[in-house]
């Protein structure tokens, strides 16, 4: 069952990109090892979820329920089906701005890999 059939788009869209948003943060905080030593730093996402949330919503023409296009195969997205993909890898010095985000499809997304 999609998430669309089990809520209305309005709170499937803000459920969707806190999830996305919190998932970036995650992936950039500092990581420690059992003995509390830092194994690798974090890094700060220079946006705010709001500032995200507006971003995603002109990548989907403006509505929560809209439709945005892949930025490598142009195939239709929706808030369900996206992926936000980093255009330059964070790891091989892309930034963690929003200039650097693009929603993708999963089989781009996959295929670009890191």
């Amino acid at each position: 069952m999609k998430i669309a059939e089990m809520m209305p788009l309005d709170k499937a869209f803000h459920l969707r990109s806190q999830s996305i948003y919190d998932s970036m943060r995650k992936r950039f905080a500092e990581k420690r090892n059992i003995r509390g030593k830092v194994i690798r730093y974090g890094r700060e996402v220079p946006f705010t979820l709001e500032v995200f949330r507006k971003w995603l919503l002109a990548q989907l023409d403006g509505k929560s329920g809209g439709c945005g296009v892949c930025a490598y195969c142009r195939c239709p997205l929706t808030a369900e089906n996206l992926r936000v993909d980093h255009r330059f890898p964070p790891q091989r010095g892309g930034t963690l701005g929003l200039s650097n985000l693009a929603i993708s499809c999963d089989p781009c997304n996959q295929a670009k890999g890191s």
